[in-house]
């Protein structure tokens, strides 16, 4: 099953080879848009060669799971105390031929504004229920995104024979001027955007 993973990882590669470990905390996270939980800032040294922060001059973006939910952590420098979060996650298709799943969702400050989820090329309605929270904390925008496991069906699950897909791009909200991007330039092709690698440990 992980060469089946490593071959569907290698069907659609990250267009700018972006590839996230995220690792099992059962330390629960306070999605309060300040990441400095010790989930967050304690040393990983489980495996040296992966990948537990993906940093880029001053913006980062990291995650962890645990049986309940997926969390991530975005920052970046701070811009006039204000940010707008596109953000598109895909849990994988089921099979190697499957379709792609797509949620897509639009944070302005602390709330969900937009939320969409397309299967293949088709809309399917879907309630959200994140949990978000921002932050303008040591002059870096900051924000905390809880995703519910419970959003998606069994398959694709978070585990290691899985490879979920994220793209991000954080915007001026008036001008919608592009400040940062994580993973595709295009959002809607979050296929080819960073890869989650799970790892079933704990920090």
């Amino acid at each position: 099953r992980l060469e089946w993973a490593a071959a569907v990882e290698a069907l659609m590669p990250a267009f700018d080879n972006g590839r996230l470990a995220v690792p099992n905390a059962d330390t629960a996270i306070v999605v309060d848009g300040i990441p400095n939980d010790l989930t967050w800032t304690q040393r990983l040294d489980d495996d040296p060669s992966e990948v537990f922060c993906l940093e880029s001059d001053t913006n980062s973006v990291m995650a962890r799971w645990s049986e309940t939910a997926l969390v991530m952590a975005f920052s970046a420098s701070s811009h006039s105390g204000a940010g707008q979060l596109e953000l598109a996650v895909s849990p994988g298709p089921s099979s190697p031929t499957g379709p792609v799943r797509r949620f897509s969702v639009l944070i302005d400050r602390n709330q969900v504004s937009e939320s969409s989820l397309r299967v293949g090329t088709q809309e399917t309605p879907w309630q959200c229920d994140w949990e978000v929270a921002t932050s303008n904390w040591r002059n870096q925008w900051n924000a905390e995104i809880r995703i519910p496991l419970s959003e998606f069906s069994m398959l694709g699950l978070p585990n290691s024979l899985y490879r979920w897909r994220l793209s991000a791009i954080l915007r001026q909200p008036e001008t919608a001027q592009e400040i940062v991007r994580w993973g595709s330039s295009n959002v809607e092709k979050v296929e080819h955007g960073i890869v989650l690698a799970f790892k079933e440990l704990s920090p």
